[in-house]
């Protein structure tokens, strides 16, 4: 088909026009997506949707993906969309690499894949992927003989199941990113691109069937541990985990501050922050991903409470953002 003038507009303007972000969070028994551009006064929320998943196939969860899609996006339906979605961390491996800090783009691919064939999985069952850590402070006028680098191993089937069902869903190319590195980036961002969170280095992603908690510190690879929960486990039996997870993460955890930001979709079970603060002695509050954003969307009216079942959605956006 040959191109029309109209066609020949449309296109030159598409690549003048602000690009909407979408981060899909797909979760065991619930979809959550999230729309963001950027405005003239900032990071605008556009619009959030969320669907219930009944787990009846594939062709469903791609029908209901591109139609929560279009919900979350209806306020800018004419605009081009960039797209992310999260793979669990259970589905990932990640390492710290120490490369020399004058190592160009090839000599950190080789060093990469060496330590990928040292990992568990064979090489060819991975998506690698890697970004640089902050190096410790260095006396004023010294420059770090090697740098660091955080290595993301993810088992090569759960990206392309993800990318499976976004071209299923007709929403073309998508970024993939790990679901706790998103919640992180969408707990409480401030300022613009990625976001940064706030100053608590532990996280914890309380979701239907699993808990994963991450620590991390400046210049050291985030430690991260998953385990599986009964979904509508009591609260007790849901504290205990996020407990056992926290502890398993030692010693990384070792010597953390007392503040722990809990997200996911149980974290707003009642009493579960109470609870969590009394088995580990931290003290406890919920992700705010809404925090900076302006025009809030389709945030208007949305449960204060329930704002921390969307820090993966938010984060993810974010990610297609920058």
């Amino acid at each position: 088909m040959f191109p029309t003038p109209l066609r020949k507009m449309r296109e030159a303007l598409g690549a003048r026009l602000p690009r909407v972000a979408v981060g899909i969070d797909v979760g065991q028994t619930t979809l959550r997506v999230a729309a963001l551009r950027r405005g003239r006064s900032g990071i605008e929320l556009s619009g959030l949707a969320s669907a219930a998943l009944s787990g009846t196939g594939l062709q469903f969860e791609a029908v209901m993906l591109r139609e929560t899609v279009r919900r979350a996006c209806r306020r800018v339906d004419w605009l081009p969309r960039r797209v992310a979605m999260g793979v669990p961390a259970g589905m990932v491996l990640v390492r710290p690499l120490q490369v020399p800090a004058d190592a160009d783009t090839e000599e950190v691919g080789d060093e990469v894949d060496r330590s990928a064939r040292l990992l568990p999985v064979p090489p060819a069952a991975l998506r690698l992927a890697w970004a640089p850590l902050p190096h410790p402070p260095v006396a004023t006028g010294a420059l770090p003989a090697q740098r660091t680098l955080l290595m993301v191993a993810a088992r090569r089937e759960a990206v392309l199941a993800r990318q499976h069902l976004a071209a299923l869903a007709g929403l073309g190319r998508v970024t993939v990113d790990v679901d706790i590195f998103a919640a992180l980036r969408g707990s409480a961002p401030t300022g613009e691109g990625e976001g940064t969170s706030a100053a608590a280095s532990l996280l914890v992603d309380a979701g239907a069937d699993a808990i994963c908690a991450m620590a991390w510190s400046a210049g050291q690879a985030p430690a991260i541990r998953v385990l599986p929960v009964l979904p509508q486990c009591p609260v007790e039996d849901l504290s205990a985990a996020v407990a056992d997870a926290v502890r398993g993460l030692s010693p990384a955890s070792a010597g953390l501050p007392g503040v722990m930001v809990l997200a996911g979709a149980r974290a707003i079970e009642g009493g579960l922050a109470e609870a969590v603060e009394v088995r580990t002695g931290a003290v406890c509050r919920l992700a705010e991903p809404f925090i900076g954003l302006a025009g809030q969307g389709g945030a208007v009216g949305l449960p204060p409470a329930d704002a921390a079942g969307w820090a993966v959605a938010v984060g993810l956006a974010r990610k297609a953002l920058a």
